[in-house]
């Protein structure tokens, strides 16, 4: 073989492999489709999906643009526990849905006990050890793309050291992924002076306000778990004021980190009349959206809070009252969230809701097509979820490459796109050989 045929040939050859291994990568499947562009949405969507709703799939993707998978706990000495979930197929099924939608997955992280958290945070070896513990297990052991921080009933004493914290854990996450995203769960009202919103907002990618619980299932009288507004005879405590407390810390260039998280549930409380004001008999239970929303014919509205409620009278003859939001509250609520410019709308949690939320979402906030329903409705969960009793999986396999069928999301568009780009440039080289 002649040197010039020989390189002809050879580059010949060459043009014909970069096809054909375009071919080949396409028909293993890599991303078989390039994920579909994130949602035409005015605002952000946050949504928690806990272990006990992660079977329902009452969600529509369409109105979404974030997840969290629901949880995993941090313990005092910086060791992760209650990891079953977020190792499980299960979550990976929902982290590969997600993804192939352009929605972006978190990990929840959860402690709400505040002597364990002191330890922790005021430990550096603690720190350190979680730290590292939470950026694999968010960004490597599942192809996530980030954590979501839920710490709750933390001493004032410890504002600081939880700053310090998220600090150098968004540090860690971005060594591992400079695209990862690191969210807190905060309180609607900071009553220990705990949490420095500015210093945790600059330190974070949004901080998610959990506003709801203003009545909660201990309250002395029944009332509205999430009042939009305040005033008599709800007193000066509501959404309207703790987004006002948050945004004067906060100031205007970190707005865009708020995101108002609103429930998807409500309470049923024993009372003592059928009268706003009334005495609560025993502690309330929770209530979901899909299942008090049914309730249209006892519906009544009270205007101060702008909130749902009905009352009904059980088989012992103890009369009660349900306080809940359905689409007319929580529409006024994300209006007020869009025209407050925030950083968009927060839910907990998803599978309580119906397909008539999605509905909402449609009609309120989303650009493109409506949402496609949701086939069914799903049975109520737990109320009171426990921790599973089982042994926890074995972590999933690492973030696969190149051609693997389970590219996660941060590489799907990437690999999409190899088999045309071998394929082009195959064509090319053919070509350039023609006029050589």
């Amino acid at each position: 073989m002649s040197r010039p045929f020989a390189g002809r040939f050879r580059r010949s050859l060459l043009g014909s492999l970069l096809m054909a291994g375009a071919f080949f990568c396409a028909s293993l499947g890599v991303s078989s489709s390039l994920a579909e562009p994130p949602p035409q949405l005015k605002t952000r969507v946050f949504g928690y999906i806990p272990y006990w709703t992660a079977s329902k799939k009452t969600w529509d993707y369409r109105g979404l643009t974030d997840v969290a998978l629901f949880s995993v706990g941090a313990s005092d000495t910086g060791s992760l526990t209650s990891t079953t979930f977020w190792r499980s197929s299960q979550a990976r099924t929902l982290i590969d849905e997600a993804h192939s939608r352009g929605i972006h997955v978190e990990l929840a992280v959860t402690n709400f006990d505040p002597a364990s958290l002191h330890t922790l945070l005021t430990s550096p070896a603690s720190v350190d050890k979680l730290v590292a513990a939470l950026a694999q297990e968010a960004l490597v052991t599942q192809p996530g793309d980030g954590l979501s921080i839920d710490f709750e009933g933390l001493r004032g004493a410890d504002r600081q050291p939880l700053v310090d914290f998220i600090r150098k854990l968004r540090v860690a996450m971005k060594a591992k992924s400079s695209r990862s995203q690191l969210s807190l769960a905060t309180p609607a009202v900071d009553w220990s002076k705990a949490y420095d919103y500015a210093a945790l907002a600059a330190e974070s990618d949004a901080l998610f306000i959990m506003g709801y619980g203003y009545h909660w299932s201990g309250s002395s009288s029944p009332g509205p778990g999430a009042p939009l507004s305040c005033g008599s005879p709800w007193g000066n405590i509501c959404l309207s004021k703790t987004v006002a407390e948050y945004l004067a810390a906060v100031g205007p260039a970190q707005r865009h980190k708020i995101i108002l998280g609103l429930p998807l549930y409500g309470y049923d409380y024993p009372a003592d009349s059928d009268k706003v004001g009334a005495k609560a008999l025993d502690s309330g239970s929770a209530v979901l959206y899909s299942a008090a929303r049914k309730q249209v014919m006892n519906r009544r509205y009270e205007p101060v809070s702008q909130s749902p409620w009905y009352v009904y009278t059980d088989a012992k003859g103890v009369l009660h009252q349900v306080w809940y939001d359905d689409e007319q509250s929580l529409g006024k609520k994300i209006d007020y969230i869009v025209d407050q410019q925030l950083g968009g709308v927060g839910l907990w949690a998803l599978g309580y809701e119906d397909v008539s939320f999605w509905t909402l979402i449609s009609d309120k906030l989303l650009l493109s097509a409506p949402p496609v329903p949701a086939s069914s409705l799903p049975p109520l969960p737990p109320a009171s979820p426990e921790s599973p009793q089982i042994e926890d999986l074995p972590p999933s396999l690492a973030e696969a490459q190149g051609c693997s069928l389970g590219a996660s999301s941060r590489t799907s568009a990437r690999n999409a796109l190899m088999p045309l780009g071998l394929l082009l440039l195959g064509v090319w080289w053919r070509r350039r050989l023609r006029y050589n």
